[in-house]
């Protein structure tokens, strides 16, 4: 049976003052120890899915039209950077994502929901964490600390986006880095 590897995301488009900041942190890491997320593929995965069978797709797009209608368009501010992992070897660099509606945890939750219910998939084991990912180090240098490096851009704030809806993804992997193709957007607060 044929099957998409799915996922369920807001896309972010990098506002000017992100870009130049992300820019030049490439810059000082080096493009070979680290693993950066292309800008045209930032986004804030609500759900990854996985491999799921095409015709488990069209009664989640269905739910998920209703989740959007139920929902008012909110902002994000990006903010700071972080890691996931140890200090001396993290597995992820992420920006934060400043939500004082709460919005996008709610969202993410009822997402979470709607999948349970219509795939079988399991609850999300970790509280949601809004973030953005910045990169994936491959090979940093034994004397590295994550928590020192990511210090210096604790008070970095970025200009304010507005989330108008979410969509559904499918992703494919390839040696270059993955390939998003939106299977269906939903508008939030309307039809």
């Amino acid at each position: 049976m044929p099957q998409k590897r799915i996922f369920i995301a807001i896309h972010y488009h990098p506002t000017p003052d992100f870009l130049s900041w992300f820019s030049d942190l490439k810059r000082m890491t080096g493009h070979e120890s680290v693993k950066w997320t292309d800008e045209h593929n930032f986004h804030v995965t609500l759900k990854f899915i996985g491999d799921t069978p095409d015709p488990l797709i069209p009664p989640l797009i269905v739910e998920l039209q209703r989740i959007a209608q139920n929902f008012s368009p909110f902002e994000l501010t990006p903010k700071g950077m972080g890691y996931f992992g140890p200090a001396h070897s993290p597995r992820v660099f992420w920006t934060a994502l400043d939500d004082p509606s709460q919005t996008l945890a709610s969202l993410a939750q009822a997402v979470d929901e709607v999948c349970q219910k219509q795939l079988k998939t399991e609850r999300e084991s970790q509280p949601f964490t809004a973030h953005l990912t910045l990169g994936r180090p491959k090979k940093l240098s034994p004397h590295f600390l994550a928590k020192d490096w990511v210090m210096k851009f604790e008070n970095v704030t970025f200009q304010s986006i507005k989330v108008n809806e979410f969509l559904l993804i499918w992703s494919t992997l390839t040696p270059a880095g993955p390939i998003y193709k939106t299977i269906r957007n939903f508008p939030l607060g309307r039809i």
